[in-house]
């Protein structure tokens, strides 16, 4: 599951870019990890954390499970929309502008 949920957006990743050198072949290699089934914690709820919850900083995503996000990721297919937009919360998708 990604980061922004446990971290309440409050620490933003950077999208992952690469620049090559303009002289020389490009090697990139990625490595997936996929379980063929759910692990055993995957009825563990996950959600902001509290200590960076608060009446100024309310919580941008609801708590889920691991399986109910995996379920959704799988699912929703490649859109290039996030999976998370599903398991945000209304209040803060007005504040974003969606």
């Amino acid at each position: 599951m990604e980061h922004a949920v446990d971290r309440n957006e409050e620490f933003k990743s950077s999208q992952h870019r690469v620049v090559a050198k303009s002289i020389g072949p490009r090697i990139s290699i990625a490595c997936f990890l996929r379980p063929q089934r759910l692990p055993e914690n995957s009825s563990r709820v996950y959600g902001p954390l509290k200590e960076l919850i608060s009446d100024e900083n309310p919580p941008v995503y609801r708590e889920t499970a691991l399986k109910e996000f995996i379920e959704h990721y799988y699912a929703k297919g490649l859109n290039g929309i996030s999976a998370l937009e599903h398991f945000r919360l209304l209040s803060s998708r007005k504040k974003a502008g969606a």
